[in-house]
């Protein structure tokens, strides 16, 4: 972004985090997830991914804190 923009945002709070043994390199995770909508202000620099994209699907899935397949799980 070339400028501070205010934002309306979907804030993903994990509550009750439990970690398992590691597995094949892979740490499991488990946890309560909440959702709440605020105005955030996104500072200059931020990289935005944007959805509509050919690979937007994956980059959402990916993003998404609870999909089986983000980088959080």
């Amino acid at each position: 972004m070339a400028a501070d923009q205010p934002l309306r945002v979907d804030v993903v709070s994990l509550h009750d985090v439990k970690l398992s043994p590691a597995h094949d390199g892979r740490i499991p995770l488990t946890a309560r997830f909440t959702h709440k909508q605020r105005n955030e202000v996104i500072p200059k620099g931020t990289v935005r991914v944007a959805s509509d994209q050919p690979l937007g699907l994956l980059a959402a899935a990916l993003l998404e804190p609870e999909s089986q397949d983000s980088f959080l799980a």
